[in-house]
């Protein structure tokens, strides 16, 4: 399984070029996956560069049961956002999941059960979970959850998921040269610093994500009660860049390895 991120097409894309996602392409094509997924943010704002981006990249695309996607908080920026990119997907070979469930390989005995959820930043409105509940409580089924947000792995831990796949965080996009995100720290100095009035204004990182712990990488978190299957959490470092830079922070391309218990 291959998973990619936060590709933030534009009309101007200033934030991933053209000639840097052909290599992409390129790349997670010769991994020769069985699945690829895609765990949102494929625009900026605009929704409509959706269309230019399937057409000269997404449709090229190759793997042997399928590509899945999910939509990330920029998808929904604008009121027909969600909508015009659902539309979108619904005319190529991929599927969009949107509080829903599909089975890449059949729902045979041991088949994955693979689940996309809606943004979490708005979940009240788009992350459904009660729509996808009674597959995430069915038993004894590999289950791969997509959420674009990795804070969203605090409401889902209570279920049986073996594996979260986010996005999102861009894995910090600026860090420290060992890997540690400078954005929660810059965030507890302007907290100190800035009066409340002030710190409204500014879109500072905890709008970003709270759990800046799991800004990129693989996390286990604690199930007391399931011991003998932990929960996995992997955040994808995205593709694009937010200018003005990326840092000890490269984009990603994540091959993901699963075999039998």
């Amino acid at each position: 399984m291959v998973q990619i991120s936060d590709i933030h097409y534009d009309h101007l894309p200033i934030r991933i070029q053209d000639a840097f996602l052909d290599r992409v392409i390129e790349k997670v094509n010769a991994l020769k996956p069985d699945i690829i997924v895609i765990t949102g943010d494929f625009v900026q704002r605009e929704p409509e560069p959706i269309h230019q981006l399937i057409d000269k990249h997404l449709n090229r695309l190759k793997a042997k049961y399928g590509i899945y996607n999910i939509l990330g908080n920029h998808d929904y920026k604008t009121s027909h956002g969600a909508e015009l990119i659902t539309k979108a997907f619904e005319k190529t070979d991929m599927t969009l999941l949107h509080n829903q469930v599909a089975y890449p390989m059949g729902k045979g005995k041991g088949r994955i059960q693979l689940v996309g959820l809606g943004d979490y930043s708005r979940k009240r409105v788009n992350f459904l979970v009660d729509q996808v509940k009674e597959s995430l409580e069915e038993p004894n089924r590999p289950r791969i959850v997509l959420s674009h947000n990795p804070d969203s792995a605090k409401d889902l831990v209570e279920f049986e998921i073996d594996l979260q796949l986010s996005g999102h965080t861009h894995g910090g996009q600026v860090c420290f040269p060992n890997g540690r995100p400078i954005l929660p720290i810059l965030d507890k100095l302007m907290t100190r610093i800035l009066p409340k009035r002030e710190l409204v204004r500014i879109s500072y990182p905890r709008k970003v994500v709270k759990n800046w712990e799991w800004a990129r990488g693989h996390h286990i978190l604690e199930q007391e009660t399931r011991p003998e299957r932990p929960f996995n959490l992997y955040v994808n470092r995205g593709l694009a860049t937010h200018p003005p830079l990326r840092l000890f922070c490269d984009p990603e391309i994540t091959l993901i390895l699963l075999s039998p218990k």
